[in-house]
């Protein structure tokens, strides 16, 4: 066969898009566009890079996290500010901080940014991958919980657990009530003169 009248069709699949975070999430009631952090459950996921065409790779990820200042811009605070925590070269697509890092480094009356950056472990040029936007997410603006909404939510669910609590025992004693009148009638057949 003609070599030259060979054709051979290909797609380049490199392109990929950069993580973005699925939690923590931002309050359905909240006006502000802050995710609130329970410091007992610091945990902060995002999405995997999605390859253009269904390819597959593997990534590593560092998370940054920075104290966001009154009116400053999210790019400069991220860039210039001095860094709160930071992990890198994590496999899973997932952060929990240290109980005892909140303690020292964070603060419940200030708002903090939370990026994370993805790398493509291949160093093979047959398995590049392109990241948009360098591998970096989106900003998270966050804040911690203080101590004092803590207890102030476990009080509102001890409260509502002793209604539920109430309702039921009242339930139970109207129904033991309802089963003593019919034994009642039935012994001594006081239904039946009622009804006469």
């Amino acid at each position: 066969s003609n070599p030259e009248s060979g054709a051979c069709t290909f797609q380049i699949c490199y392109k990929a898009q950069a993580p973005q975070f699925l939690t923590p999430m931002y309050g359905a009631n909240s006006s502000e566009s802050v995710a609130t952090v329970d410091p007992l459950n610091a945990q902060f996921t995002w999405t995997m890079p999605t390859i253009a065409c269904g390819a597959t790779a593997s990534f590593t990820y560092d998370i940054k996290f920075v104290e966001l200042l009154p009116g400053q811009n999210a790019d400069v605070a991220m860039d210039r500010n001095p860094v709160v925590y930071q992990v890198k070269d994590l496999m899973p697509n997932m952060c929990v901080i240290p109980m005892q890092v909140i303690s020292g480094n964070f603060f419940a009356d200030k708002t903090y940014l939370a990026q994370v950056t993805a790398q493509a472990n291949s160093s093979s040029p047959l398995s590049y991958v392109m990241l948009e936007n360098n591998g970096k997410s989106t900003f998270l603006p966050f804040k911690f919980k203080n101590k004092n909404e803590n207890k102030e939510e476990e009080k509102k669910d001890d409260n509502e657990e002793d209604e539920k609590k109430d309702d039921d025992k009242k339930k139970d004693d109207d129904n033991d009530d309802d089963e003593e009148l019919l034994t009642l009638w039935g012994k001594y057949g006081v239904k039946d003169d009622i009804d006469t």
